[in-house]
């Protein structure tokens, strides 16, 4: 009985999958007045759990999760500063020695973490973000807010259940075409030649029935398409 619960204990551990490493890439570069490391998470819009410290002329990152990290050599890559580079035998951690006493700064930019080496006399503000990051971080952020906002409404779509009524009414020298909705809503119109749109701003069908089966010698063709900012109705003039 024993034999066989410690084979079973076995074929049971021989099936539990390893935890895969992160993979990380490392670009070094000089900047003017400083040098900077910079370790990228591709495939990831956030950075691992770490720490930066920096002691007796050894300059470690370690992360939370084992990471799988290729090293560049960075006694040629930054030779005012670095002397060598290892990654720790558990994954987690890299350590850099260091050339020349430095002040370190760190900043974390969505998978990117940015590494300065300022020289020990460093005055004024630490060395800012590439400009070309902080535009694609700001770009980022008024995304998600965004796709945020659509979800928002999307929720409030499922609570409030809006509905529109489609009135068509005929006069000797036009047509109106009424949209009354249940609730409070926004819209927008917009006509390019022959081809005009209206866009409301709950993402539901509309019911336009009224309109099709009658058309106004204006409107060739008319169609509901949801989309998630809204619902747009497409008129072809």
């Amino acid at each position: 009985m024993r034999l066989w619960l410690a084979a079973l204990m076995l074929s049971f551990a021989s099936v539990v999958p390893a935890v895969a490493a992160l993979q990380v890439q490392l670009h070094t570069s000089g900047e003017e007045g400083f040098g900077r490391l910079v370790f990228e998470f591709p495939g990831r819009l956030d950075l691992p759990g770490y720490q930066v410290n920096f002691d007796n002329n050894v300059l470690a990152i370690i992360f939370a999760e084992p990471v799988t990290l290729p090293l560049p050599d960075v006694s040629a890559t930054l030779p005012q500063y670095l002397t060598i580079g290892r990654v720790d035998p558990d994954g987690k951690g890299v350590r850099f020695g260091l050339r020349v006493p430095v002040s370190v700064h760190s900043m974390a930019a969505g998978e990117r973490l940015f590494v300065d080496l300022m020289p020990a006399d460093w005055q004024g503000l630490p060395p800012s973000l590439p400009p070309e990051v902080i535009a694609e971080l700001s770009q980022r952020a008024m995304n998600a807010a965004i796709v945020a906002e659509q979800e928002s409404k999307a929720e409030q779509a499922k609570a409030l259940n809006p509905h529109v009524d489609l009135r068509v009414g005929r006069n000797p020298t036009f047509t109106r075409v009424q949209f009354d909705w249940s609730v409070e809503t926004q819209a927008t119109f917009k006509q390019d030649g022959a081809h005009a749109s209206i866009v409301f701003d709950w993402p539901v069908p509309i019911d336009l029935y009224t309109l099709k089966a009658d058309l106004p010698s204006e409107v060739l063709g008319v169609s509901n398409r949801v989309i998630s900012t809204g619902s747009s109705v497409e008129m072809t003039l």
